[in-house]
């Protein structure tokens, strides 16, 4: 109903899906999937390493583009998750 408050979620939408066409082109790992260990886990092996380490990508991947886009916040949360 308010045009400043769609302006602003519309600018939103757009910058959340700029951040993702950035990430897609963002640079690969050449990291190889390795058994992880999980502290919380008391030294056993992760459940699932690979769906891991795709998830941390993906987290880099999007916390790269949107600190390339001068989105800070959202870039400090999406890299400390992929960390």
């Amino acid at each position: 109903m308010d045009e400043g408050r769609r302006a602003s979620y519309n600018s939103k939408l757009k910058a959340r899906a700029m951040t993702k066409d950035f990430a897609r082109t963002a640079p690969k790992s050449s990291a190889s999937a390795q058994p992880s260990v999980s502290p919380q886990m008391g030294g056993q092996p992760a459940s699932d390493p690979s769906a891991d380490l795709q998830r941390a990508e993906a987290n880099f991947k999007e916390g790269y583009a949107a600190l390339q886009q001068g989105q800070t916040n959202v870039a400090i949360n999406l890299l400390s998750l992929a960390v």
